[in-house]
């Protein structure tokens, strides 16, 4: 967390807050993540205790960047005694009212893309808050914490409002990994992605890596009748589809290639567990 007498340090990431607790002197700074948990982890540490927690609000703003094109679920998750509102590029994606446990909205986001980011955040109650934001795209992935790299806000500069954008650095295939189901089904396609990111463990923005597969039986030997094929999807990530005819165990060998060297990428190889499909009558 910066807060406002460090801010003129501070770069680009993140989420700037504000709280509108009026006997607190530290009111303003910048967050590099969403979730919010007064138990474990306040954006403001002057109300990190049980004394001021009743009747106060934050609001953060700034700007997401979006890694999908198409629609998008955005997700409110959150404890009793909450109000919470969301606004993305001045639209009411969430309509302002009591939380209940959970709240979404649905909205079309383009790749690349920065949206304006507002979330009203107001709690008046006796439970201890806590909020997390999640979202998905309706066409890739499972519903999860917006990345802290995707969330940017405004400086200024000269009088003059910017937004600065820090480049991932080169791949890095130790830093890079796997992320997918390790059991499949005989006979079905299935897929697993690969992240690629560079030595600080940032995921890269664009494609043109180079990344190999190679597919093993459970005793190391060369297999056949397996289809595979890799998909680079020009954002950092590498979907690999495969079909694999028999049960069994398999072993996937991910790396990165460059000009001068083959690098296993961290969690490779990958153990899959291909399980029988349903019974055929004949």
């Amino acid at each position: 967390i910066v807060h406002e007498k460090e801010i003129n340090k501070d770069w680009s990431k993140g989420l700037s807050f504000v709280s509108e607790k009026s006997q607190l002197d530290c009111l303003h700074g910048v967050d590099s993540s969403i979730p919010y948990d007064l138990r474990r982890h306040s954006p403001i540490k002057c109300i990190n205790s049980l004394s001021v927690l009743i009747n106060f609000s934050v609001k953060y703003y700034g700007f997401i960047l979006t890694e999908h094109s198409g629609e998008h679920i955005m997700g409110v998750l959150c404890s009793n005694d909450i109000t919470v509102q969301l606004l993305i590029n001045g639209v009411e994606i969430i309509k302002e009212g009591q939380c209940d446990e959970r709240k979404e909205g649905r909205l079309v986001m383009q790749q690349g893309e920065f949206y304006r980011f507002i979330l009203n955040f107001s709690h008046s109650g006796i439970e201890v808050p806590s909020f997390k934001v999640i979202w998905r795209s309706s066409n890739f992935g499972l519903f999860s914490q917006i990345p802290s790299e995707l969330l940017f806000r405004e400086f200024l500069v000269g009088g003059l409002t910017h937004s600065t954008i820090i480049d991932p650095n080169i791949v890095n295939a130790e830093f890079s990994i796997i992320k997918g189901a390790r059991r499949a089904t005989a006979g079905f396609i299935q897929s697993f992605l690969v992240e690629c990111r560079d030595s600080l463990g940032n995921l890269l923005s664009k494609g043109g890596n180079n990344v190999e597969v190679k597919v093993r039986g459970g005793f190391g030997e060369n297999v056949e009748g397996v289809e595979l094929n890799i998909t680079d999807n020009k954002n950092g990530t590498h979907g690999i589809f495969y079909q694999i005819l028999d049960s069994g165990r398999y072993y996937f060998s991910v790396n990165i290639l460059t000009d001068v060297s083959s690098t296993a990428v961290k969690g490779s190889p990958l153990v899959l567990f291909v399980d029988p499909g349903a019974t055929h009558p004949m």
